[in-house]
């Protein structure tokens, strides 16, 4: 992607709790002059200390079929992302713009043949995203049948992280002045993703 020095990320760890933060990714291959996208939800693996996603898409989504090991696939993860008024500068001459905050990750995907370790997949996913509820739904709160023929019609892959790049627009390159008023600015609207924004800016800021 297009990422100009003041807005690379050089540090693995900001693009990984980004991806922690917006698991809900868009997953790109080609084959060809053929270009499959999928939208699902990818959460971090740890493999002695080497970081991996895992995910699973529907077994009817022919793109799984790409996942061999030996084609390449990019996954982004789209972090908050906002409208950038100029009425919120300091500095008059001034345009809008976009701020946002991605990472893209770069990977030899591999299906996984095998029940006990889809099954595992699921598993993560589920302790991951139900992780922050009183009582986290598991696999073993539904019938065992039911569970097996719904594991059936999906296909976990894992996907190593060959190369990770991360994009972090949050106006570095304007005044400490524009950047105070656009986080003054994305605080007073109603939009949850533009107060997540600010909250990243301030953070950077620090």
């Amino acid at each position: 992607m297009y990422n100009p020095p003041h807005f690379a990320v050089d540090d693995i760890g900001p693009m990984l709790a980004l991806i922690n933060l917006s698991s809900f990714a868009t997953l790109l291959t080609t084959e060809g002059d053929d270009v499959q996208v999928s939208h699902a939800p990818l959460i971090l693996g740890d493999d002695e200390g080497e970081p991996y996603l895992i995910g699973h898409l529907a077994k009817a989504n022919p793109q799984w079929k790409l996942f061999t090991g030996a084609q390449k696939a990019t996954a982004i993860f789209h972090g908050p992302h906002a409208y950038i008024s100029p009425s919120w500068y300091e500095t008059q001459k001034s345009v809008p713009t976009w701020n946002y905050a991605a990472v893209h990750v770069t990977g030899s995907p591999r299906y996984i043949d095998n029940p006990e370790k889809t099954r595992f997949v699921v598993e993560k996913l589920s302790e991951y995203f139900e992780a922050g509820f009183d009582q986290p739904w598991t696999l073993d709160k539904a019938p065992a049948d039911f569970i097996e023929r719904q594991l059936k019609g999906i296909v976990a892959f894992e996907m190593p992280i060959e190369h990770i790049e991360g994009k972090f627009k949050l106006s570095q390159n304007r005044s400490e002045e524009d950047r105070a008023g656009v986080i003054e600015g994305l605080n007073e609207t109603s939009d949850p993703a533009a107060y997540q924004l600010a909250q990243m800016m301030t953070q950077m800021g620090e």
